[in-house]
């Protein structure tokens, strides 16, 4: 379901120029292999310019093995309005032993 989100920008308290309303969807599902995808967009709820309407978007990868004990997941996060940017993070756990590394 999407959900709406209220940020006051820079303290501004007085009007509704320090407010930046975002909606955020996001949706998961199961892919071949046991891959669990999550992936979702974050939009301006206040603009009228459809080029600048998107934010964010984003994906993560994930999965499990060896009865849960190891896990691997990769997600990518691209803010649109600057799109010479691209955030790319890789995590691995052993559950186990309570490790985890994030490249």
């Amino acid at each position: 379901r999407p959900q709406l989100s209220i940020t006051i920008r820079d303290g501004n308290f007085t009007d509704f120029d320090g407010l930046e309303p975002t909606i955020t969807w996001e949706n998961s599902q199961q892919l071949p292999n046991e891959v669990d995808f999550r992936y979702g967009i974050d939009l301006s709820a206040r603009t009228t310019n459809l080029a600048s309407l998107p934010r964010r978007i984003w994906g993560r990868a994930s999965r499990r093995f060896a009865a849960d004990r190891y896990s691997l997941s990769t997600r990518l996060d691209m803010d649109v309005q600057r799109m010479d940017r691209v955030d790319f993070q890789i995590d691995a756990a052993d559950e186990d032993n309570d490790l985890k590394l994030t490249m």
